[in-house]
């Protein structure tokens, strides 16, 4: 199928000056591709691409411009000389910019970038990740990284119109929109007696969130995830450095740190795929937390010999973190039925009645309704949330010192004696003689095993 030279396509389907040479961008575009896709299996030796790669990219683009943006009748014209700040809405004037080196500049860096690898995968994701930091390099008098995607609402740059185009490539004609989530959240961060649980409750959650992207990743591109964007996050650097060996700065242990994703991702994927990548995805978060906890209880236990004896109690509790939930919305290929489905689910008529009022402007695909399918995908993930997986536990003896919910690990396991108190906290008390610091001296702080892996991680 050559997913991903289907992707460089649709990454270059406008060149990234677009705006400030409009009659002759397509011509920039056709020589951009080319460059990028020379030398990569399955393309000629010109780098000409094959004419469905091509029907492809124009298909996505129209999909993710409808996504992206108001749909504007043709005839209306714009301004160029400025740009919306997407937040606050002020205008932003563009500094004047030379076509000519703005255009050598792309075609250095895309060629630079292109002849470092020959396999396709890492050559997509060398583009996607340093193009928009090569060209600011290359040519600082652009304001690459504001250069507007379309010049009548000119609120978002043409290089995020191009990251997403590239995601829908592959998708349609049957995209899908996957919403994941972990937690719990407020309750896992606010379980805390230290500072650094705080910390690590808030990295636990961003960290394992991450893993459940990674297969999106590995397998689609980060582009796909649309929500967080995965561009400049240092955990995604790390993979692309260290898990896909390719020339991208190794972030600092300091930046590694930082909590900067959410707990949850929202991404448009082929519909064929979508129920896989969710369950693999949770399959990796649960992996990735237990050979967290695996690794905290082999380091406590080789100190500790004693805290074996808690292995009971320990293997109940970790089963009940994460709260992995995620939903799935198919889009169906007309928009006239998405908007007739939001109706059904919300009864709100807003989006018929808009593509009723419009349809004489413009054509209409899916991305003209793309609101409502997020809206249609977030309404399922909370119907999902709201049936709550009963699970019966017992939870005897003393409680956990930080979240006061699960029983504190001890040499008790099931059973409770009169004096449990105090053998919980001559458990602990030899946990701290070994790991001065973490724990209160005196015994007085009891965990449990899913607070353990919080403090110790």
């Amino acid at each position: 199928m050559a997913w991903w030279q289907r992707k460089i396509v649709a990454l270059f389907h406008d060149p990234p000056d677009k705006v400030l040479d409009i009659p002759t961008h397509k011509e920039r575009a056709s020589v951009l591709m080319q460059t990028a896709l020379r030398g990569l299996p399955d393309v000629p030796a010109t780098g000409v691409p094959e004419a469905a790669w091509i029907d492809a990219a124009n298909k996505s683009d129209t999909v993710a411009s409808a996504a992206d943006r108001l749909n504007f009748p043709r005839d209306i014209r714009a301004p160029s000389d400025w740009v919306l700040h997407p937040i606050s809405g002020q205008t932003m004037p563009l500094p004047a910019s030379d076509p000519q080196k703005s255009s050598e500049a792309q075609a250095d860096v895309i060629g630079n970038l292109s002849r470092r690898t020959d396999d396709p995968q890492k050559r997509f994701l060398l583009l996607w990740r340093c193009l928009e930091d090569e060209l600011a390099k290359r040519e600082p008098n652009v304001p690459w990284s504001l250069l507007p995607a379309d010049t009548r609402i000119p609120d978002h740059p043409l290089l995020q119109h191009a990251r997403v185009a590239s995601a829908f490539a592959n998708c349609l004609p049957n995209p899908a929109t996957l919403l994941f989530t972990i937690g719990p959240v407020q309750g896992f961060i606010a379980a805390a007696r230290k500072t650094r649980d705080l910390w690590m409750g808030s990295f636990l959650l961003s960290y394992l969130t991450w893993h459940a992207i990674k297969v999106v990743a590995e397998q689609l591109g980060p582009d796909h995830v649309l929500f967080p964007s995965l561009l400049g996050q240092p955990l995604v650097d790390f993979w692309l450095h260290c898990g896909k060996s390719m020339p991208v700065e190794k972030p600092s242990p300091d930046r590694l740190r930082l909590a900067t994703l959410p707990n949850r991702f929202f991404a448009v994927v082929p519909a064929e795929q979508a129920e896989e990548l969710a369950r693999q995805a949770e399959e990796a978060v649960r992996e990735e937390w237990q050979r967290l906890a695996e690794k905290v209880w082999q380091e406590i236990c080789q100190k500790v010999p004693e805290f074996s004896k808690a292995r009971t109690i320990w293997d109940r509790q970790l089963a009940q973190f994460p709260e992995v939930y995620w939903a799935i919305y198919k889009w169906d290929d007309e928009p006239e039925k998405i908007a007739e489905l939001f109706q059904q689910v919300t009864g709100s008529e807003r989006f018929v009645r808009w593509l009723e009022g419009t349809k004489s402007a413009y054509e209409h695909n899916q991305g003209s309704v793309y609101a409502a399918c997020y809206e249609l995908t977030e309404r399922a993930l909370g119907a999902r949330k709201a049936l709550r997986d009963f699970c019966d536990r017992s939870e005897p003896a003393g409680k956990c010192s930080l979240c006061g919910e699960r029983q504190a690990l001890s040499d008790l396991g099931g059973q409770v004696t009169q004096n449990w108190r105090e053998c919980e906290k001559e458990f602990w008390r030899k946990v701290a003689k070994k790991f001065v610091g973490d724990v209160e001296s005196d015994g007085s702080e009891c965990l449990c095993a899913i607070c353990t892996v919080k403090r110790f991680a």
